[in-house]
């Protein structure tokens, strides 16, 4: 049997309902040992508390959480937080969080080869480590990300990279092993009604959570389903039969206020189809259970 992939979850969980999602498939699938989990990006001891929350809900204990910058890596400026997904559902206590660039660092260089980051929001506290420790890039066995668009397109500006330009140049210009996932691949994972029906039909409260995450959230979009661009980057990392991937150049640059990605410059492994719906019945009956 393969041994589970050692994997520290950075996320700006509360903005987009699918950062909760990713970190409910972190916990719950076998093939992933979650060490740790960064809260990245503005308020990130609020969205701290949140993960917490969803923690509890799935009945893991013993998994860090940690703390990311409140200000951009870009510049240094303030980060003013949307709470989309995650208004009202944190707990009231505040845990005693650690600071998730020293986790990073710490963790990372001492397993050398052995951690996959997964980095499902800006890539502000990962531009930090990599800042801090130049080994730090090649001591990562993998560098996770979702983000960017592929090919670029103004009108397809990802969230990710514009929310921290500078970091997001600084991470994917690195000497990192990189996996990405792009918008344009990822939004093909599409959750609509049924399967909040089907996930909130096993009456466990992670589903009770998570589904009313997800009512707020869609309620605010004004739609009745969503995207889940993290989880379907993420699930490439204990299964790769959902996708094709290719290697291939890949450049970052600033591009006004966001980044544009060129085929250029450094490899990495880019995302390059998705099944879907195929992705989305997994993760469905993985969210209905918990270990």
């Amino acid at each position: 049997m393969t041994e589970p992939v050692r994997m520290i979850l950075d996320t700006d969980l509360g903005d987009d309902v699918d950062d909760a999602f990713a970190l409910a498939q972190a916990v719950l699938h076998p093939g992933i040992d979650l060490v740790g989990i960064t809260a990245c990006y503005g308020d990130t001891t609020f969205r701290a508390r949140l993960i917490d929350g969803l923690l509890a809900a799935l009945g893991a204990t013993g998994i860090p959480v940690l703390v990311g910058p409140e200000t951009r890596f870009t510049d240094g400026s303030a980060v003013e937080t949307n709470w989309f997904s995650g208004e009202g559902f944190a707990p009231d206590a505040t845990g005693d969080y650690g600071d998730a660039v020293d986790f990073l660092l710490e963790t990372v260089m001492g397993s050398p080869g052995e951690i996959t980051v997964c980095a499902v929001g800006p890539l502000t506290s990962v531009a930090t480590a990599m800042d801090r420790e130049p080994g730090f890039t090649k001591a990562m066995k993998l560098l996770v990300i979702m983000g960017g668009t592929i090919p670029p397109g103004e009108e397809d500006l990802d969230y990710n990279f514009y929310s921290d330009p500078g970091a997001a140049v600084r991470v994917v210009n690195s000497d990192a092993s990189i996996r990405l996932g792009s918008v344009q691949v990822t939004r093909q994972a599409r959750f609509e009604q049924a399967h909040r029906d089907r996930v909130l039909a096993s009456g466990i409260e992670l589903a009770e959570l998570l589904m009313a995450m997800f009512d707020r959230y869609i309620e605010r979009c004004e739609r009745d389903w969503t995207p889940l661009y993290d989880p379907a980057t993420l699930g490439t990392v204990y299964d790769e039969s959902f996708v094709k991937m290719r290697r291939r150049a890949l450049r970052a640059e600033r591009y006004g206020k966001s980044v544009r990605l060129s085929e250029e410059g450094g490899e990495a492994e880019v995302i390059e189809e998705l099944d879907g719906a195929g992705f989305i019945d997994h993760l469905t009956e993985l969210l209905r259970t918990v270990r």
